[in-house]
């Protein structure tokens, strides 16, 4: 849940620092969360635990390849 709220007040309230500010501070929230979770497994089935890593680490690496687009300097 406060996963959602981060992303939610990034997307708000970080727009005047630009796109770039906005991905790297997604990009280190994420690895937060699932360093978080990977420690306190709060979920009592294991199954869940794995579906909840997956998908943080789905939006991790969506955002770190967006980076790549983002930065694209010729």
């Amino acid at each position: 849940m406060y996963r959602k709220i981060l992303v939610i007040f990034v997307s708000v309230f970080i727009v005047k620092d630009g796109i770039i500010t906005q991905a790297l501070l997604m990009f280190m929230i994420l690895v937060g969360v699932l360093v978080i979770h990977l420690k306190k497994k709060p979920f009592a089935s294991d199954i869940i635990n794995n579906v909840e890593v997956l998908s943080v680490l789905a939006s991790t690496v969506t955002i770190f390849c967006g980076l790549f687009f983002i930065l694209d300097i010729n």
